[in-house]
């Protein structure tokens, strides 16, 4: 890891992470909210309600990013080599 005297970026040569196996769990609720997106809607109103409430988020987030990025101070690095891996592990099932 090294430092660059012009600017204020962390510059490491090699990266590497091992990545664990896991198990992802979703609300029915939440599955049931994402499905009712990409289905068809009945109503005229519904989809113009959808809008203007993504309308309104898109806003909200644009606003957010802009104050969060002018106050953040932190450094930015930089990664010649980076290397994700997943970690290498058997799995026996047994069956009696």
């Amino acid at each position: 890891m090294r430092f660059n005297r012009h600017s204020n970026v962390m510059q490491i040569k090699y990266f590497m992470a091992l990545v664990q196996e896991m198990a992802v769990k979703i609300d029915q609720g939440f599955l049931s909210a994402i499905v009712a997106l990409f289905t068809p809607a009945a109503e005229l109103h519904a989809e113009r309600q959808k809008a203007g409430l993504l309308d309104k988020d898109l806003k909200k987030l644009q606003t957010e990013l802009m104050e969060t990025s002018l106050s953040d101070q932190s450094t930015l690095s930089f990664f010649q080599h980076f290397h994700i891996s997943p970690s290498r592990s058997t799995h026996n099932i047994f069956d009696t």
